[in-house]
């Protein structure tokens, strides 16, 4: 299955999609066939599976709630903008008028999925761990006749003897050849041991939340990644196709993502919390990390802060919208306390806040950048609320971390030596005690080399004139020239791509 989706990857084709069918009732064109060893499913036999498609490429989904999709990590990673979600379909090459059209407007991806990693024994690689992901929809579903959301399984739950998958993927073992229709194709249960042990021969392993269907000539195949495995009369989604070595080979069953592993994670993902009544954490320092869901920064509010101090929180909530208040400040004009969304490691969205009582909101998650900018002049506190509501965010944590206070110093990255790793996301804020011009200069740089730096990079940033400005973005082995942080508050952001990886860089402050 590692060759097939490596295939897929090379033949999808950038570019924005429409919610509406294309051509009048006409859909992209695919390739005939039927699922291995399928036979077409009577129409709205399983009326909770959802076509998701992405310009020149489909998988599949199962409706949890009107307003929720769940389906496979691996194809969850583009921007909202390029999916549209189908339910009530049957036939994908044209319209019947029983579909229903969807947007998509959030996507969770299961915090701990990774694509592969060696096991501890270093004997196997395990491919698509924890692959889930949940899809918001707009407008939600219109539950009906033809659309009805899946039952979840009970605690305790015991994989059945015989499964049915039920999607539009390849239907021939190369993965070639996909269905217009709706297929179906009833699978056998494979003990973990077994399904391991077949894994084990071609240096895969199977994890314990994954669950293993399938015999020769009866599987699902490339397309059908997110499809529901469903058992039982009641169709109890039990599983979402994942992986497999190629489709159908003997002895080589389909891998799928076990749901009872993930219920609670589902389950709290979709469902939303209000905001705590009042503070549940209170901030004193200048600057820090806020990560609770609600907090109060009370900086100096009753005495007196210096001229030209700069001060930095770092906000990473559990939940997807945060709202400030300003409860009571004594910052004069000249004085500015700001609110930037920090988006991708790099600084996006900010506000000013400076009216007392009036409320500031975020919402869509990540990290938020709270930055306290003092004029020429001493200036009195203040304090600030903010309270985080809505859906549960699932953006990463930051792979490395470090804000100081220190005049000078340097920071090695990765500090344990060796190389960085894929999906770094790393930020470095360098806030000095005393506010006065700064200087950063670079003692090594051994990064991807890559046109624009868009894969690998190292970028800076300084505070100047109320926002973080970009002063450099680097990669491959050239040390950059010496930078000028002119009013002593920079960030250093480090991100890096799922490619090559190279042993990192050095700098020094002062």
């Amino acid at each position: 299955m590692q060759e097939k989706v490596v295939i897929l990857v090379v033949i999808v084709v950038l570019g924005g999609t429409s919610a509406t069918p294309q051509n009048g009732n006409q859909r992209p064109s695919l390739h005939n066939g039927r699922i291995i060893g399928g036979v077409v499913a009577d129409r709205h036999e399983f009326k909770f599976v959802v076509n998701i498609h992405r310009p020149s490429y489909y998988f599949a989904g199962t409706i949890i709630s009107p307003e929720w999709v769940v389906t496979s990590a691996q194809f969850a990673w583009d921007d909202l903008s390029t999916y549209t979600i189908v339910a009530g379909d049957h036939k994908i090459d044209t319209v019947d008028g029983e579909e229903q059209f969807r947007n998509v407007t959030k996507i969770l991806i299961h915090p701990n999925y990774t694509r592969s990693y060696l096991s501890l024994d270093t004997t196997r690689f395990i491919l698509y761990e924890n692959d889930v992901a949940l899809m918001r929809v707009t407008p939600p579903f219109e539950l009906n006749e033809f659309v009805q959301p899946a039952v979840f399984p009970e605690a305790g739950f015991v994989p059945p003897p015989v499964c049915t998958v039920a999607g539009w993927g390849a239907t021939t073992e190369s993965g070639t050849a996909y269905s217009t229709d709706l297929l179906k194709v009833n699978v056998p249960f494979v003990d973990h041991d077994t399904c391991h042990a077949s894994f084990d021969s071609i240096g895969r392993g199977i994890a314990e939340s994954m669950i293993c269907y399938g015999e020769p000539r009866r599987d699902s195949c490339s397309g059908d990644q997110g499809a529901p495995l469903v058992c039982g009369e009641n169709q109890t989604l039990c599983g979402i196709s994942s992986w497999g070595n190629r489709c159908g080979l003997p002895g080589f069953p389909g891998v799928y993502t076990e749901i009872s592993y993930f219920l609670e994670w589902i389950r709290s993902s979709i469902s939303s919390v209000e905001e705590d009544l009042t503070p549940v954490e209170t901030v004193t320092s200048c600057g820090g990390r806020i990560d609770v869901t609600s907090a109060s920064i009370n900086y100096l509010v009753e005495g007196s802060i210096r001229a030209n101090q700069r001060c930095v929180w770092i906000v990473k909530v559990p939940y997807d919208t945060i709202r400030f208040r300003l409860q009571s400040s004594g910052l004069s004009g000249s004085d500015g306390l700001y609110v930037t969304k920090f988006v991708n490691s790099v600084p996006r969205e900010q506000q000013r806040v400076s009216s007392v009582g009036q409320n500031y909101t975020l919402s869509g998650g990540g990290v938020v950048i709270i930055t306290l900018a003092v004029g020429s002049a001493p200036t009195r506190g203040f304090s600030l609320h903010l309270f985080s509501s809505g859906l549960a965010d699932q953006t990463p944590d930051f792979t490395g971390f470090m804000q100081t206070s220190g005049e000078t110093g340097n920071l090695t990255y990765p500090s344990h030596g060796g190389g960085y790793d894929n999906f770094e996301n790393a930020l470095f804020i360098i806030a000095p005690a005393t506010p006065q011009q700064r200087f950063i200069s670079f003692l090594a740089m051994d990064l991807e080399n890559w046109s624009g730096c868009t894969a690998d990079a190292v970028s800076v940033y300084s505070w100047l004139n109320g926002m973080y400005a970009l002063i450099t973005r680097t990669c491959g082995t050239t040390i950059p020239p010496t930078l000028t942080l002119h009013e002593s508050l920079g960030l250093v952001t480090f991100t890096s791509d799922v490619h090559i990886t190279r042993s990192g860089f050095a700098f020094e402050w002062m």
